[in-house]
């Protein structure tokens, strides 16, 4: 019997799954690519397809050297948080709901947009969601899924994430791995074996962060 999307499909329908996150990591022949979906967005599809450049547009605040040039630099969301308060000249609160604001290590991209070549960052990227760790330095790139290993990736010579080196390279491992135990316990994030135990609405560990 045919999936739904496979019956849309058919009648001329594009199909798109995304928001079950999880499903990149289950059985292949359960993928939504396996059952009908044209483009699907999850975990475990490394860089080749998560890697986005952004477009930017500001006639006033781009110099004329940047219009229209490439800028090679390792950012993250956050950035883009920071960026804009920087540009509405706004002030982040220190406090939400009567408790310290999370921390937030975003950096404003105005220095890029004037023509800096300077490092956006230069400290190591790090991010948690659900339990899936990641550390961005340069060009290596290490990512951790619940309760597995670590796995490094080397993104000068693979973009795909395909070849995990970590067994090459540990002393890199260890210090990025250090790097993210640092940054986990400065911003309050919780080990997800002990955050999924806390309901979002908890006052002391709200959206899984340690208040």
């Amino acid at each position: 019997m045919p999936t739904l999307p496979e019956m849309l499909r058919s009648a001329g329908y594009g199909t798109y799954m995304t928001g079950k996150w999880h499903i990149g990591n289950s059985d292949p022949a359960t993928w939504p690519l396996q059952r009908g979906f044209d483009r699907f967005y999850g975990f475990l599809e490394g860089t080749s397809k998560f890697f986005r450049p952004d477009d930017l547009h500001w006639p006033r605040g781009i110099s004329p050297a940047q219009r229209g040039s490439l800028i090679h630099q390792n950012g993250f969301l956050p950035d883009l948080v920071a960026t804009c308060l920087d540009l509405g000249a706004a002030t982040r609160p220190a406090t939400m709901e009567g408790r310290p604001a999370p921390v937030v290590d975003g950096r404003t991209l105005r220095p890029l947009l004037a023509g800096a070549t300077a490092p956006l960052h230069d400290a190591p990227i790090c991010l948690e969601h659900e339990g899936n760790r990641m550390v961005r330095d340069g060009r290596w790139k290490l990512v951790g899924f619940f309760r597995e290993p670590w796995e490094l990736y080397d993104l000068e010579t693979d973009r795909a994430e395909a070849r995990n080196v970590a067994a090459a390279h540990p002393d890199i491992v260890r210090r990025l791995a250090a790097a993210y135990a640092t940054w986990a316990t400065r911003v309050g994030a919780l080990p997800w074996d002990e955050a999924q135990h806390h309901s979002v609405y908890d006052a002391d560990t709200k959206y899984g962060i340690r208040r």
